[in-house]
């Protein structure tokens, strides 16, 4: 957790749906979270289902998708942002 100017920023790398992840979430303001998709067993990273089912449990977290695999689409997830190469985010 990273804080600053009263807004505190969660950072997930590479998960899965776990406890963990619930708890980071729930002390964030904004949430960074990568996406990069299936994997073959075992899985290793959230997919655009699991960051769907997390964005269900937490509506009012916005979340900052990273990581994203090749043919990943997230355009469908509310609150969801995906930035490019190098953009700056102000949260």
């Amino acid at each position: 957790l990273f804080g600053r100017g009263g807004r505190t920023l969660g950072y997930s790398g590479d998960t899965r749906p776990c406890p963990g992840l619930d708890e980071l979430t729930k002390a964030s303001d904004v949430l960074v979270l990568e996406c990069n998709g299936p994997h073959p067993p075992p899985p290793s990273h959230m997919d655009t289902g699991d960051v769907r089912a997390h964005r269900e449990k937490f509506p009012g977290v916005p979340f900052v998708l990273t990581h994203l695999g090749e043919g990943v689409d997230a355009d469908d997830i509310a609150d969801v942002i995906v930035p490019h190469d190098f953009q700056t985010l102000s949260v």
